[in-house]
């Protein structure tokens, strides 16, 4: 029996490094995927850049700053003093729900000729739907999507040549300032989900799931939290379920009043650090924190009964 404790202690102890590594090398792999976003060659005539800046669970809402400038002109696009770009208003579509919901539309949006200036427009603040679970926290995820546009053109003669018409006319990078959130691009899977989760009230119009990421005018992205931090989640979840156990069931009664003060301050400084300054009421680690308080005490309340039934 001793022996088959070592080697269950010893199998645990090693299943947890093992999950340490896999997570750092995950975080490692988003890391990478996110500063590949951000670092995309600005290889259309114009280049618009949104910053992703932060993330507000409450309202499920991601803000960031959109802007557009020339980009590097491909070589074989010839652009002379008469061939100077025009450009029109920067604007941009929160897609997030239309996508989600089916009744996804977009519209080219004409301008007046005489809207379009030779300097390209400031840039803008942006608000973007997240569709997600904060509730699931730090499990959760979000679907963002938008698409960004600033009509724009260069005279060829007499003709006005439209760079979204152009194969190398516009591109896209996304740059991630969001503290402790990773983005990469939605799987198949997820990209199910999201349909699923608004049927049946859903309609049929949506481009299809490999147009959405084209990254000159448009993007689809999934939100998520590091893995180490659910790794931490739930290492301390067991490490704390052990204790509510252990002080609840097992202690002697004589020292379970400092051994309450204890796991009520580790319970709650664990949901502070874990949290952080993330505003999300009621997650459901608080309702696993409340579980915890109420298996160690009553684990104390049975044994307190018990043992004033029995007179041990």
């Amino acid at each position: 029996m001793k022996t088959l404790r070592k080697i269950l202690a010893i199998l645990f102890v090693l299943l947890i490094f093992l999950l340490f590594i896999w997570s750092v090398r995950q975080d490692y792999r988003l890391k990478g995927v996110n500063n590949m976003f951000g670092s995309l060659i600005k290889t259309g005539i114009i280049h618009y850049t949104i910053q992703l800046k932060a993330f507000i669970p409450e309202h499920q809402t991601v803000k960031g700053t959109l802007s557009v400038e020339p980009g590097i002109v491909p070589p074989w696009i010839i652009l002379t003093k008469e061939s100077k770009i025009f450009y029109g208003p920067l604007s941009y579509d929160d897609l997030t729900f239309h996508y989600a919901t089916g009744y996804f539309f977009r519209f080219k949006k004409y301008v007046p000729e005489k809207t379009f200036q030779k300097v390209h427009p400031s840039p803008m603040e942006i608000n973007i739907s997240a569709f997600g679970n904060p509730e699931t926290y730090p499990f959760d995820k979000y679907f963002l999507m938008c698409a960004v546009k600033c009509p724009a053109y260069f005279k060829e003669g007499r003709t006005n040549k439209y760079l979204e018409d152009q194969e190398h006319g516009e591109s896209l990078s996304v740059m991630n300032s969001m503290n402790g959130l990773f983005i990469r691009v939605p799987t198949k899977s997820e990209l199910g989900q999201i349909k699923a989760s608004f049927h049946p009230f859903t309609g049929t119009f949506r481009p299809a799931d490999d147009k959405i990421n084209n990254f000159t005018d448009m993007f689809a992205l999934i939100l998520e939290r590091p893995y180490y931090l659910r790794f931490m989640s739930v290492v301390l979840g067991v490490m704390v379920f052990g204790a509510a156990c252990y002080i609840g069931f097992a202690l002697p009664l004589r020292n379970i009043p400092v051994s309450i003060l204890g796991f009520v301050a580790a319970v709650w400084g664990i949901r502070s650090i874990l949290l952080s300054d993330t505003k999300i009421f009621l997650s459901y680690f608080d309702y696993i924190g409340l579980f915890m308080y109420f298996l160690l005490f009553g684990g104390i309340t049975f044994r307190t009964i018990w043992k004033g039934r029995t007179g041990h």
